[in-house]
């Protein structure tokens, strides 16, 4: 039997998916939706949409999306012209939040493989520091430095915390997260190059021969941090398995024994 606060979701999801697919590069359902359905839904549990659109395609996108309150023009320009990466927005469908992160793709890429920082434009003023966790698991403090921009604030995603790896919801994306539309299998390639990159910061932090009971892909997760009954076990395996499998082909290309 289904959760009916799952099922719930999906048909907005779906709705919402048949309106705006054609206008996008890609489309994935983040969050909870994307790890923990039928497991870990509940009537309080958000939607997390991320949305990769071509800048010039931003205006179409928005009509479509149907938003009760729509981001302001001025915004819709700052994306169009790149002058910022992503835009946060939040609306309601049938009492539901619904959190859309409308991210340009070439930035999108540059950040989930460790090469460009991100500008997020968000109406509110984000917290100065945001929580997450390295490879082993130790807790980080992530500097976000925000400053005022049009009608709300810019703010910076640093690729890495200092020098340590860490996992924004926009790297799970690719680990916890289903993939809802996607241009000739982009986000699965990406997802690929996302693996490989993870592998070689684990490699570079831990150095070659990396205790995977200590030092970990699944350690970064927020979730599994914070709380880890929400994530369902066969999740948690995969992940593990998947690290395992990543690492030893990195080994592999690198011509080294695996530890």
């Amino acid at each position: 039997m289904g959760c009916p606060e799952t099922e719930k979701r999906l048909r907005i999801v779906h709705d919402l998916v048949q309106r705006v697919g054609s206008d996008t590069d890609s489309i994935i359902l983040g969050g909870s939706m994307g790890f923990g359905q039928h497991y870990s839904i509940t009537k309080d549990s958000d939607i997390d949409l991320p949305i990769l659109v071509r800048p010039d395609q931003v205006d179409s996108l928005v009509k479509r999306l149907a938003f009760k309150k729509t981001p302001s023009p001025s915004v819709l320009n700052a994306f169009a012209q790149s002058e910022i990466d992503c835009f946060w927005h939040t609306d309601y469908k049938d009492g539901v939040q619904l959190d859309c992160f409308v991210y340009n793709p070439a930035a999108h890429v540059n950040f989930v493989t460790h090469e460009q920082s991100l500008r997020i434009y968000k109406t509110e003023q984000p917290r100065e520091t945001t929580t997450a966790f390295n490879f082993a698991g130790d807790e980080l403090s992530v500097p976000r430095q925000s400053m005022p921009f049009l009608d709300g604030f810019v703010y910076e995603q640093p690729v890495f915390a200092g020098d340590k790896y860490y996992m924004p919801g926009i790297r799970a994306d690719f680990f916890t997260s289903k993939f809802l539309v996607q241009r000739n299998q982009r986000l699965d390639d990406l997802r690929k190059r996302v693996w490989r990159c993870t592998m070689i910061k684990l490699v570079e932090e831990h150095g070659p021969d990396v205790n995977l009971e200590r030092t970990n892909v699944l350690n970064t997760n927020y979730t599994y941090q914070k709380q880890r009954d929400r994530l369902p076990p066969e999740l948690i395996r995969t992940l593990e398995w998947r690290t395992h499998e990543e690492l030893r082909n990195y080994y592999t290309y690198l011509k080294r024994p695996v530890p």
